[in-house]
């Protein structure tokens, strides 16, 4: 019996380590789901044209931090924020929308401040032609933010949702 309880605990501390964990600049460390799969920037503007025709995160990707998670693709990198930038996370709200209203192609559905663990994010949920994206960044934290950006297909939107809620809640600021 006591086999078989260490045999079970040393199971789940082994499935828990399979996820990988990455740094993101100096501003934080983020364990990534287990189905994480890092691609270089041609494969994901490859993936996203053959999927869509186009993308946006050909234009956000500023990192090498490319993911694919199953038919999801994320980007993830960190900002830092000049000494002067005193913008909160409703300044960057604002500000995003009107960039966003801007843009005809764009279709907002939901902007979003929400605390996850003791950090604040803005979460943007928008699409852009077939594609569907969520944008988010945390509140800056000694000048820095941690950022990203999820590509998926309308059906794969509660995947996303889920994949996102992952990585926030395993994010980890320094």
């Amino acid at each position: 019996m006591n086999k078989i309880i260490l045999l079970i605990i040393g199971l789940l501390f082994s499935l828990d380590s399979i996820a990988q964990e990455i740094t993101i600049g100096t501003t934080a460390d983020v364990k990534l789901p287990p189905n994480a799969e890092k691609i270089d920037k041609q494969s994901m503007i490859a993936r996203s044209g053959r999927l869509y025709g186009n993308s946006q995160l050909q234009h956000w990707s500023k990192t090498d931090n490319l993911y694919k998670l199953d038919d999801i693709t994320l980007s993830i990198w960190d900002v830092h924020h000049a000494k002067d930038d005193t913008r909160t996370l409703d300044d960057i709200k604002i500000q995003m929308l009107g960039l966003f209203e801007n843009d005809k192609s764009i279709k907002v559905s939901d902007a979003t401040i929400k605390k996850v663990k003791n950090h604040w994010f803005l979460i943007i949920k928008y699409q852009k032609g077939e594609p569907f994206y969520v944008w988010f960044i945390s509140d800056p934290k000694n000048f820095k933010s941690l950022n990203g950006l999820m590509e998926f297909k309308k059906e794969d939107q509660g995947k996303a949702e889920a994949k996102l809620n992952e990585i926030l809640n395993n994010s980890f600021f320094r």
